[in-house]
């Protein structure tokens, strides 16, 4: 909504221009970590078809989790574009990140939700670059409502647990109050 104003999306934004949708996920990723620590919440863009190399499917929680938005992909496909977003079930699973940490990770379906969308990826898959990646794979041309792919997102329990153990404690000590004042009461 914003070219016909004038504003490009570009990957190196600068003075009047704005990010790509993958640039600004990244960016946002980066600062969260960044604030945050080491238990911060991460997430990327991962995709069968990705442009940029670092973005592919790498690993086993990835390969699965697309391997099931793929498989509801294909049950999807005749209904109305609109509503598929709705109907893709995000691929959940707990596992140890590569620091050792106990994790959820959570993979869910990113759509072509615009036309933007497939007139920026379209191009890019025939660039010799995209080719080049692909090797023999047939080249990947996007329509409004299909999936490109995913945001995959890593939770550390050690925060869920903290929350859990300060609840833990606040309840049981609502608790003995309640059973002060039954006594005193």
């Amino acid at each position: 909504k914003l070219k016909p104003h004038g504003v490009d999306f570009t990957r190196a934004p600068q003075d009047g221009e704005g990010p790509l949708p993958a640039v600004f996920m990244s960016a946002v990723s980066e600062k969260l970590s960044a604030s945050a620590g080491e238990n911060s919440t991460t997430f990327v863009l991962r995709s069968g078809w990705n442009i940029n190399t670092n973005q592919g499917i790498g690993t086993e929680f990835e390969k699965k989790g697309w391997a099931s938005l793929l498989a509801q992909e294909k049950q999807l496909a005749a209904k109305p574009v609109g509503e598929r977003q709705g109907l893709y079930k995000p691929y959940v699973e707990r596992g140890v990140d590569a620091k050792g940490r106990a994790v959820v990770n959570v993979m869910t379906a990113d759509l072509a939700s615009a036309e933007s969308c497939v007139n920026c990826h379209n191009p890019l898959e025939a660039t010799p670059d995209v080719i080049a990646m692909r090797g023999k794979a047939p080249m990947k041309q996007f329509a409004l409502g299909d999936l490109m792919g995913a945001v995959s997102t890593t939770v550390p329990i050690a925060n869920s647990e903290a929350i859990v153990k300060e609840l833990a404690a606040a309840q049981a000590s609502v608790g003995s109050q309640f059973r002060w004042f039954a006594i005193v009461g």
